[in-house]
């Protein structure tokens, strides 16, 4: 059996609000809406490394970029204009 890595395999919110550089609030509110991608073990809730570096499409992360994840569609979470 492989050993783990060090790294832990997920971040909570907070952590991966301070990776993204966007505020706490932002990040529980990607989460809501499905930009941040999620998975709730009790009643955590927490943000896989995998996820992370597929929505920021990093290529050393073993993870190809989805060409239906574009990060600046989903984590603009700004109201709508009203004109």
């Amino acid at each position: 059996m492989p050993a783990l890595s060090t790294a832990s395999l997920t971040l909570t919110v907070e952590e991966a609000a301070r990776a993204l550089g966007i505020s706490r609030t932002l990040a529980y509110e990607a989460a809501r809406s499905g930009a941040l991608p999620c998975v709730r073990i009790g009643r955590r809730l927490l943000v896989p490394r995998t996820g992370l570096d597929r929505l920021l499409g990093r290529p050393d992360s073993g993870v190809p970029p989805s060409d239906e994840v574009r990060p600046e569609q989903h984590l603009r979470l700004d109201a709508p204009s009203s004109t």
